[in-house]
């Protein structure tokens, strides 16, 4: 006879995650090992299309989402969808996460301790650099090959 299923069990919805928790998990075992989030935005005249793809540390699909919104240019657009990932993260309380994008230049701009110069990033910039803070975030670029998944998704919100 099977027993019935615990509070924390019945808590969890079809896609994997804890309704009272944003922290995702494989099976009951919460994800206390590194999740990796990739970015990347695209941006033609004056329109942007942001990805992230949150995978964990053996490469399992987590999250995948995009966005749409306008923006001047492909470093504002870089530097926005790093905002809107980590802001998605901070909600979700996850604590070790490394990131991946494939702008050197917002890669440069979020570790640095300097103000930022770009005015139209300034804001954005800011709040990277506090959320960066935090020891168990980490920030690194990568070429696009390896961030190929966000980039095509990026891209093809574009045409849906």
């Amino acid at each position: 006879m099977k027993s019935k299923p615990s509070m924390q069990e019945s808590l969890i919805n079809n896609d994997g995650y804890n309704k009272g928790n944003s922290k995702p998990h494989v099976g009951l075992i919460w994800l206390l090992v590194k999740v990796m989030y990739y970015l990347d935005a695209a941006f033609v005249d004056g329109q942007a299309a942001a990805a992230m793809v949150v995978r964990d540390d053996r490469g399992h699909l987590l999250y995948l989402a995009s966005k749409l919104f306008t923006c001047v240019s492909a470093f504002v657009a870089e530097a926005e969808a790093l905002l809107w990932a980590s802001e998605y993260a901070k909600r979700g309380n996850w604590s070790r996460v490394e990131w991946e994008t494939d702008s050197k230049e917002v890669e440069k701009a979020g570790r640095s301790e300097k103000e930022p110069t770009c005015w139209y990033a300034f804001h954005s910039i800011c709040n990277i650099c506090r959320y960066f803070v935090d020891p168990g975030w980490s920030l690194n670029w990568k070429s696009r090959r390896s961030n190929a998944v966000a980039d095509a998704v990026a891209k093809m919100s574009f045409i849906c």
